[in-house]
């Protein structure tokens, strides 16, 4: 695609960050995600902080990151949801034997 390499830095720590919240959902019940208080706070705490490096001028600085655009968000989310889709279809595969 040709990005360069702050965009691509903040595209794939967008993505990190939601990948590691949705590997905490991989062996969790719905239900219990949300009458887990726990989760929704260190949920609320990373998007928070990822809010605030991107957002922040000298924290983006430091990162190297970018602001990003929102076709930058949005292949994040798609890469962090197939990240997370092909966990679980690995998951339930397994389970089956």
């Amino acid at each position: 695609v040709g990005f360069g390499e702050e965009r691509s830095r903040t595209a794939v720590f967008i993505a990190f960050v939601l990948s590691n919240i949705g590997m905490i959902t991989v062996n969790s019940s719905l239900r219990t995600l949300l009458s887990n208080k726990y989760f929704a706070m260190v949920s609320a705490v990373a998007v928070t902080c990822l809010v605030f490096v991107i957002g922040v001028p000298a924290l983006r600085k430091i990162f190297g990151l970018t602001v990003p655009s929102l076709l930058d968000v949005l292949l994040s989310v798609a890469t962090a949801f197939t990240a997370w889709l092909l966990i679980v279809m690995f998951r339930n595969k397994l389970s089956l034997k």
